[in-house]
């Protein structure tokens, strides 16, 4: 091991040190940036009566805090396309509870399970085996960074995605 004397600092260095400083200075990194405004709270921006203004707002913030019945674990875009903005909304829950209509293993190995409500979720990791059969009550329950979990009654679980 050497010792810290015998270390040379070269201008690379120095540069390294400089960027780092100049980075924790100014506050602004690239991993640290603000979100951004969703689009429905922006387009209330441009709004100019101040009453108008504060219903879209209320209106957008429903939107985007209420779920999930139909719309429940569907990406963003499928939301859009699947929601008209005029539908009621849904009172916010954070589970969904449901019965097995049908379950069928794909060609690559992951479960397309089926369920009473409608809604059609796919297995996300083949190598997760979980049995799951017509009639069995499931749970799905929304995980990290917008992954779903399928629980079911034996209390197995797999990460599932909306498939429909």
């Amino acid at each position: 091991m050497q010792s810290l004397r015998s270390i040379r600092v070269t201008p690379e260095h120095w540069a390294c040190l400089a960027v780092l400083l100049v980075a924790g200075i100014s506050g602004r990194t690239a991993w640290a940036a603000p979100a951004p405004l969703p689009p429905e709270l922006k387009a209330c921006t441009l709004e100019k009566d101040d009453q108008a203004r504060l219903t879209c707002y209320d209106q957008a913030m429903t939107r985007l805090t209420t779920g999930p019945g139909e719309s429940y674990g569907l990406s963003a875009e499928q939301m859009r396309k699947a929601t008209p903005q005029s539908a009621p909304e849904k009172a916010k829950t954070t589970a969904l509870s449901s019965t097995v209509t049908t379950a069928t293993v794909q060609a690559d190995g992951r479960q397309l399970i089926r369920l009473a409500n409608g809604q059609t979720w796919l297995q996300s990791d083949a190598y997760d085996v979980i049995q799951v059969r017509s009639g069995d009550s499931v749970t799905i329950k929304p995980g990290l960074l917008g992954s779903y979990f399928l629980y079911t009654s034996s209390g197995a679980a797999t990460r599932v995605t909306r498939s429909k």
